[in-house]
């Protein structure tokens, strides 16, 4: 009997530690439903300008703010105190500027390979499909509303849900690497899209490493709003360059030549801030004794999770009247 009781005290108790592999997932899954229901919005209401900055507006609001407001009031009080929203050290200003180039520069040559398979659209976020290219205004007003809809709002609603919420969720209950693996991937799987998907993964990824050297939310939103802006500004001109294959070898070489020179220069600070953060007397947090094959296993066969790539394979094969939007690129 005492055998028996023990065994069940050790399932609670694991029950327990892995509870953050089905409620992230969770939060996960109830921003893919929502995306899934955006699809079958009438595309009247986009036809407009006007409509699409508010449109868009709205929807991000529905499909990351809401839930993830509304799963932080379940965390209960206190919660907040472990999602990242620490301020960021002046240690790490060097590592975002050199991670923010290196985002830029990754993600540039993704879409060079993108566009080489076929498959480039011109979307650097999930609405980027949106952006009225032809028809922004030059005034203040026009801009405004066109930085706030398609950069900052993106940057941290999705930033939000995805390297605070879930990604602080993985990373208590299994560690930053399974942290970053498992929301990047939750993240990537939310753009309902299997040609974006390797691009979303891999913004992900960084943002993820960069939210976990940094400890702080707000470094990875920063990083994130200045892609935001250089893709808003500059994406149409990439897409250009793209088609220009004169100029298309060159501007690929040296993009390589930046983004490998970024890339070495944000590791090595990030190594550097690490070697800090070993000297420190910070105790052992509780999944270091845990196999790191068990923490990631315990997260990827999660029930819940298992569901989010069940809502994504739907995506892929149901019809939607918001499959047929075009890209605005040229």
């Amino acid at each position: 009997m005492a055998d028996l009781k023990t065994i069940a005290q050790d399932k609670e108790k694991d029950r327990k530690k892995y509870r953050a592999a089905h409620t992230a997932p969770a939060l996960a899954a109830a921003s893919m439903l929502l995306m899934l229901a955006v699809r079958y919005v009438d595309s009247s209401v986009y036809t407009l300008r006007d409509n699409i900055y508010l449109s868009v507006i709205i929807i991000q609001l529905m499909v990351f703010v809401l839930p993830g407001i509304f799963r932080l009031r379940l965390m209960g009080t206190g919660a907040i105190m472990h999602l990242n929203f620490k301020p960021i050290g002046v240690r790490s200003l060097r590592f975002i500027a050199d991670s923010a180039m290196a985002l830029v520069g990754i993600t540039i040559l993704m879409k060079l390979i993108m566009y080489n398979f076929g498959v480039y659209s011109g979307e650097f976020t999930f609405f980027g499909r949106f952006v009225p290219y032809g028809s922004i205004r030059a005034d203040f007003a026009g801009l405004s509303y066109l930085v706030l809809a398609f950069a900052v709002l993106p940057a941290a609603a999705e930033e939000f849900v995805f390297r605070s919420l879930i990604f602080c969720e993985y990373r208590d209950m299994a560690g930053g690497v399974v942290a970053a693996l498992m929301s990047s991937f939750l993240y990537a799987a939310a753009g309902l899209s299997i040609t974006q998907f390797p691009l979303y993964f891999v913004i992900g990824l960084i943002l993820s490493s960069i939210c976990s050297v940094t400890g702080s939310f707000w470094a990875a939103f920063i990083v994130r709003l200045f892609y935001n802006i250089i893709s808003l500004m500059f994406e149409y001109n990439l897409a250009t360059v793209m088609r220009t294959s004169g100029s298309l070898v060159f501007f690929a070489f040296a993009m390589t030549m930046l983004t490998a020179l970024f890339s070495y220069l944000a590791l090595t600070q990030a190594g550097r801030i690490y070697d800090d953060m070993a000297k420190s007397d910070a105790p052992q947090p509780p999944y270091a004794s845990e196999p790191f094959s068990k923490r990631l296993l315990s997260s990827v066969f999660s029930p819940v999770f298992l569901i989010c790539i069940v809502i994504f394979a739907a995506s892929l094969i149901l019809p939607g009247s918001g499959s047929d939007f075009p890209s605005a690129m040229p």
